[in-house]
C-alpha cells in the first residue's frame, strides 16, 4: 500500500507529519471519501465543489495549481486509473501554531484502498461496475448522546427539546412509557446526575462557565446552525460516538438528531424517506453533511420526475414512511428495514429504481 503526500508517493507507513500537525491537534482540515469504478471517478465534480466550499469556509487558501485535473492525476498515481477503490483525499491547514494559524496554506494526503467482494459486494471486474442495493435491509438505531447544531426553529430555545416524546413507539422503562427507555445506559461512559444513573445528567449544568442565553444560565444557549457541519471535517467525534453506539448495540447504523431534536443524518450517510411517492430529506440547515450522493440523488429524482422536499423531519415522520434509505459516496443507496423505536417495516421499491437510475447516470459519465 502507498500514499500520496503533497504529490510524493510514499509507503503507507511513512512518517509524514509531526505532533505540530494542525489536523491532528485541532481537526483543522477536511476530507473527501471518493469511489472509483475501474479507475474512473464519475462523481468527482461533486466532491470538488464541496471541497472548495469547505476550504473557503475554513479560510484555507486554494493554491493556483489546485484543480479537478490536478487531484485526479494525483489520485491516478495510486490507482493507475484501474480497479475499484475507496479513496480518501484529506486537505488540512499546514504549519503549526496554537488556535491562531501560522499560515493558511494547505497540504494534502491521498489514500486508496482497493474494493473487492469482501467490502460489501463491490467487485473488481469492470463488467460488475455500479452500485448494488443491499439484499438485506438495515437495522438502524438512534443515538441520543450528542446532537448536531442546527438553525433556529422558532421553538423554545431556552430549554433542550424533549427527544423522548418524539419517539413514535417507545420501549418501556420499568413500565413507564412517558420516560426514556434504557438508551441512556447505552452510552459508553455515563456521568451520574445526583447519583441517579438511570437518567441522563444535566450536562448543561456541568459546564464550569456558561454562555448566557437571554440572561438565563439554567438553559443552554442557542448555538444555531454551523456551516462547518455541512463539510466532512477531520474532527468527527459525534459520528465516532454514534458509530460506537451502533457497534455496541448490534445495529447496522445509527441516526443522529440535531439540537432541536429533529433528524439530521446517520453516522456516515444522509437519510431519505418516502411517503405517498414523495421523497423527503433534511435540509442542510438541520446540521447534516452536504453529501455528494445526496446531491446526485437530487439530480436523479428530477430526471425521474420524483418530487423531493427538504423537510425538517422528526422521528415520528419515519413511523409513517413507506421507505427509508441511507446514501453516501462509497455505498450508494442502502435501504432500511427497521428503526429502533418504531414498529414500521420498510420496503425498497423506490430505492431499487433509484439504484438503477444511479448506475445509468454513472455509466453516462464513464468512458472506457
Amino acid at each position: 500500500m502507498q500514499i500520496n503526500h503533497n504529490g510524493q508517493v510514499l509507503p503507507a507507513d511513512a512518517p509524514i507529519f509531526t505532533a505540530q500537525n494542525r489536523s491532528f491537534r485541532y481537526g483543522d482540515g477536511l476530507f473527501e471519501s471518493i469511489r472509483a469504478f475501474d479507475g474512473k471517478l464519475p462523481f468527482f465534480q461533486y466532491h470538488w465543489q464541496r471541497l472548495m466550499a469547505g476550504l473557503g469556509c475554513l479560510g484555507i487558501e486554494k493554491p493556483p495549481h489546485y484543480s479537478p485535473d490536478f487531484f485526479q492525476n494525483e489520485i491516478a498515481k495510486l490507482t493507475n486509473n484501474r480497479g475499484n477503490w475507496r479513496i480518501r483525499l484529506t486537505v488540512w491547514r499546514s504549519g503549526g501554531g496554537f488556535y491562531t494559524p501560522e499560515t493558511n496554506q494547505p497540504e494534502f494526503l491521498i489514500e486508496a484502498v482497493p474494493l473487492g467482494e469482501k467490502s460489501g459486494g463491490d467487485l473488481e471486474s469492470p463488467l460488475d461496475l455500479g452500485h448494488k442495493l443491499n439484499p438485506i435491509g438495515l437495522s438502524v438505531g438512534i443515538w441520543l448522546g450528542v446532537t448536531l447544531p442546527c438553525a433556529k426553529s422558532g421553538g423554545d430555545l431556552k430549554s433542550p427539546p424533549d427527544l423522548w416524546q418524539q419517539l413514535p413507539v417507545c420501549a418501556k422503562s420499568g413500565g413507564d412509557s412517558k420516560s426514556p427507555p434504557d438508551l441512556w445506559q447505552q452510552l459508553p461512559v455515563c456521568a451520574k446526575s445526583g447519583g441517579d444513573s438511570k437518567s441522563p445528567p444535566d450536562l448543561w449544568q456541568q459546564l464550569p462557565v456558561c454562555a448566557k442565553s437571554g440572561g438565563d444560565l439554567k438553559s443552554p444557549p442557542d448555538l444555531g446552525h454551523s456551516p462547518i457541519s455541512n463539510f466532512k471535517l477531520t474532527s468527527a467525534l459525534p459520528y465516532v460516538l454514534a458509530a460506537q453506539c451502533k457497534q455496541a448495540n448490534g445495529h447496522d447504523d445509527c441516526l443522529l438528531l440535531n439540537t432541536a431534536g429533529r433528524l439530521a443524518c446517520a453516522t456516515s450517510a444522509n437519510i431519505f424517506w418516502v411517503k405517498n411517492g414523495k421523497l423527503f430529506t433534511p435540509p442542510l440547515s438541520e446540521g447534516c453533511v452536504a453529501g455528494t450522493m445526496r446531491a446526485v440523488l437530487f439530480d436523479i429524482a428530477k430526471a425521474m420526475k420524483i418530487k423531493v422536499q427538504e423537510k425538517k423531519g422528526k422521528l415520528a415522520d419515519l413511523a409513517e414512511a413507506e421507505e427509508v434509505f441511507l446514501t453516501n459516496a462509497i455505498q450508494g443507496i442502502r435501504w432500511v428495514k427497521e428503526i429502533q423505536g418504531t414498529e414500521q417495516r420498510y420496503g425498497h421499491e423506490l430505492a431499487e429504481r433509484m439504484v438503477a437510475a444511479l448506475n445509468e447516470k454513472m455509466a453516462g459519465l464513464i468512458t472506457f
